[in-house]
């Protein structure tokens, strides 16, 4: 995706991950990937993981999201670009 922003002649300005969900697929206990039946548990755990960070610090959820992001991790990339 950045690769091809900049060969438009644009930079990220932004670039945020979102929730880290696919994780869960690497313990054996919440993979959802390979038990359909786990899903509907870790899709509550997600949600309450997401309601915890804002609770706690919507600039630190933003920081996180930040992170995520120059990482390319998330389930979910998001990026602003411009000029």
């Amino acid at each position: 995706m950045t690769n091809l922003a900049k060969d438009c002649g644009l930079k990220p300005k932004i670039v945020l991950g979102t929730e880290i969900i696919e994780f869960f697929g690497l313990n054996p206990d919440t993979n959802y990937y390979d038990h359909p039946e786990k899903g509907h548990n870790c899709h509550a755990a997600r949600r309450h993981w997401t309601k915890l960070l804002r609770q706690i610090s919507l600039e630190k959820k933003i920081t996180l999201s930040r992170a995520l992001g120059d990482m390319g991790l998330g389930r979910n990339l998001i990026a602003v670009f411009g000029k």
